[in-house]
């Protein structure tokens, strides 16, 4: 490894190290794990009022549908390599 390669990785983990606290510290973020950790220990669905809100006032097209996505719309994701099981979510 050279120079350059330890310069890289030494920014990388301090780029990486910062943002994570930065998380950890804000207070949005934090409420709103709680709330999600609440809602699932009760054996409740996660419902945010706010984001429902914006999210009808969004066109039909960039509405989030029920079902999740088609396999015409998850081969995007695929395309870009990111296999991952995509979670359904319930809004209403």
């Amino acid at each position: 490894m050279d120079n350059l390669d330890i310069g890289c990785a030494l920014i990388k983990n301090s780029v990486i190290a910062k943002a994570l606290q930065d998380v950890k510290n804000d207070k949005v973020i934090k409420e709103q794990i709680e709330a999600r950790s609440k809602a699932k220990n009760l054996g409740k669905q996660y419902y945010n009022k706010e984001l429902y809100q914006v999210i009808k006032r969004l066109p039909p097209q960039l509405q989030p549908k029920l079902g999740g996505l088609t396999k015409e719309e998850f081969s995007v994701y695929e395309s870009f390599g990111i296999k991952k099981q995509v979670k359904q979510i319930d809004l209403h």
